[in-house]
């Protein structure tokens, strides 16, 4: 079976449509050949000097990541430059890069879809709803972020212990009354605080989301609204299996499809030790 860029493009696009992303976004085929031949897939959740270098270990035709490796245009090129070297590299070697950003979190399946499922949740809502183009079932909502109900309420600290052991994170932030009880939940992966209003809206009791700033923490504690912190990359990592997953059923097992074992969370927490030692 040959499978080319133009296919990987086709079928990204058909499930997570480049119309879902954000205007300030920039998803799509970004660097390469769309018409070569894909024969190994690097999956990751960012671009990385470690990802570039274990995509050309791995000898990677593609890197299909959900944060987009450009941003902004560029003005410059150079070997001097982290980002400029990393394209070069790329090039060199023949890598492409493809993004799938805002519009794989709106997407159904998606990065929040993947989240709830981590936590056992059943959505029931879209957290903060928009109007894209022509939705096939009229019946679901597009939009960013979910909204789920648990059978029986819960207090904030058991809920955000149950968050920390399904993410498999050694530390989460909360904010709010740890006994609190919290039976409406709403998610939104990554940087999802721009949302908190829209939670606040529709009576939710728990959001979960991560990046969380001091101001927006005491704009949820006078909205009586509890906030759990799961951070950036651990609300987003989980999409980085499921992704490589879907595109071997696409590519019926006939390319190779590797998942990034690079550890990309730029954070590291220090555990206060005894002053007596």
């Amino acid at each position: 079976m040959v499978f080319t860029g133009i296919q990987l493009i086709q079928e990204m696009e058909t499930f997570a449509p480049n119309q879902y992303a954000e205007e300030w976004d920039n998803v799509g085929f970004l660097i390469g050949d769309p018409e070569k031949t894909i024969q190994k897939i690097l999956v990751a959740l960012d671009v990385t000097p470690e990802v570039v270098q274990e995509a050309i270990q791995y000898q990677v035709d593609i890197i299909i990541t959900h944060h987009p490796f450009l941003f902004k245009p560029i003005s410059s090129i150079r070997e001097d430059d982290a980002q400029g070297k990393q394209i070069l590299a790329l090039i060199r070697n023949q890598i492409g890069v493809y993004a799938a950003h805002t519009n794989l979190d709106i997407a159904f399946g998606g990065t929040n879809d993947v989240l709830a499922s981590k936590l056992s949740l059943s959505p029931t809502e879209v957290l903060s709803p928009m109007v894209i183009g022509d939705i096939k079932d009229p019946n679901k909502l597009i939009g960013m972020g979910r909204i789920a109900e648990l059978c029986s309420p819960v207090s904030v600290r058991s809920y955000a212990e149950h968050v920390r052991q399904c993410l498999g994170l050694k530390h989460i932030r909360v904010v709010g009354d740890l006994e609190q009880s919290v039976c409406k939940i709403a998610l939104c992966t990554g940087s999802g605080m721009g949302y908190l209003r829209d939670a606040y809206r529709q009576g939710v009791d728990l959001f979960i989301t991560g990046d969380v700033k001091y101001h927006e923490a005491q704009q949820a504690l006078d909205w009586g609204l509890a906030v759990i912190d799961a951070g950036h990359y651990g609300t987003e990592i989980l999409i980085v299996p499921v992704l490589a997953e879907l595109i071997r059923k696409w590519t019926q097992n006939q390319v190779e499809v590797i998942e990034s074992k690079t550890h990309g969370d730029p954070f590291q927490i220090l555990e206060g030790g005894n002053k007596n030692e």
